[in-house]
């Protein structure tokens, strides 16, 4: 097994300490409820992703994400900015040293949760696994429910999604939903600096601000979003 780096050793030592000495109040009650909370505004929110260097600088360079030729099948895509922290561990994972702030239409982010499948099985939607396996298989979105982190590393109390977009919704995600691009690496580096620190309150007053996210009646019952 490869060793782990400085910089992650360091981050992962002081996140342990902090658990330790600053206890998270969690409701247990709603530990597994499904919540999306975002940054957004009447027409557009934010999603974050990982990028390399060239797909970073290519990207903000035409105003659009520009992807390498063999880029994979699916794009995924959180409003979460901690989660995105945790796929890209920082900025430090390979491939994800560039943090992109992505702002698409919400109409494009509703489009894709009405068309989205869960990534596991479940029997409220399905009677069997088979028909769900092929209701995946066939759909351009798919919805993966994590539990979110707060920034301690302790669960926040309720499951943040991440959506796998493929087919006709990343390929309008490409070229029709998103607005604007903005490199938010030195913002993530900073923070991930005073955590490495254990300045818990200036790195907590830094992270975005995330609302939970107004959506229909109908698309709260099919995502199994409580009222």
């Amino acid at each position: 097994m490869a060793g782990v780096s400085g910089p992650t050793l360091k981050h992962t030592n002081a996140l342990q300490r902090m658990q330790q000495e600053l206890p998270v109040a969690v409701d247990n009650a709603h530990m597994n409820t499904f919540q999306i909370r975002a940054r957004f505004n009447q027409n557009r929110l934010t999603v974050y992703q990982g990028h390399s260097q060239s797909v970073a600088d290519a990207s903000l360079a035409s105003g659009k994400l520009v992807l390498a030729p063999k880029a994979a099948d699916s794009l995924w895509i959180t409003t979460s900015f901690l989660d995105a922290m945790r796929d890209s561990d920082w900025a430090m994972r390979e491939g994800q040293h560039r943090i992109l702030s992505l702002h698409m239409s919400r109409q494009g982010f509703e489009w894709a949760l009405d068309h989205a499948v869960s990534a596991g099985f479940d029997p409220e939607r399905f009677d069997t696994e088979t028909q769900w396996q092929r209701a995946l298989a066939h759909s351009p979105v798919r919805v993966q429910w994590d539990q979110a982190l707060s920034l301690n590393g302790k669960p926040a109390g309720y499951m943040t999604p991440r959506l796998g977009l493929a087919l006709e919704a990343r390929e309008r995600f490409l070229s029709e939903w998103i607005s604007d691009i903005s490199d938010v690496t030195p913002h993530v580096l900073k923070i991930h600096q005073l955590v490495l620190d254990e300045d818990w309150e200036a790195a907590e007053s830094r992270v975005p601000g995330e609302q939970p996210y107004p959506l229909r009646h109908s698309l709260r019952q099919r995502l199994g979003i409580a009222a």
